[in-house]
């Protein structure tokens, strides 16, 4: 199942699609990760933000950045707990990704937020994970 999941969330042809696979693409080749492990990280990062946001300040970020829930789907699980980017650890464990690998990964994605979404959406982003 969750590969399907990741299959929806790579491919399609609308824009709402067009904007999730060019992160996967990004993401993948600046860290040299493949694209299951791209998509399940980003996913990864908006779910501990869903977690950790209300629901309105989660919908300013699914609002900017269209495409966002087929990454929900192929996430891991996640459980925001101590705050920070800690909380990323398993799930970034689960898919392969060592954790000296989240800081670069949380900065592509919130480059990618800055760049095709909005300022409110990777303010938001950038306080829920604590990001410097």
């Amino acid at each position: 199942m969750r590969r399907i999941g990741l299959a929806l969330a790579l491919g399609g042809t609308t824009s709402a699609r067009a904007q999730t696979p060019d992160l996967v693409a990004t993401l993948s080749a600046r860290l040299g990760i493949n694209r299951e492990q791209a998509a399940g990280g980003a996913g990864a990062i908006f779910r501990l933000a869903e977690q950790r946001l209300s629901p309105a300040e989660f919908s300013i970020i699914t609002g900017s950045l269209p495409g966002i829930g087929r990454l929900l789907d192929v996430a891991p699980a996640v459980a925001a707990q101590g705050g920070g980017l800690e909380d990323l650890v398993l799930p970034f464990s689960l898919l392969g990704m060592p954790s000296p690998l989240i800081p670069p990964f949380v900065e592509l994605v919130l480059d990618f937020a800055r760049a095709n979404g909005s300022g409110p959406a990777a303010g938001l982003l950038r306080r829920t994970l604590r990001a410097p």
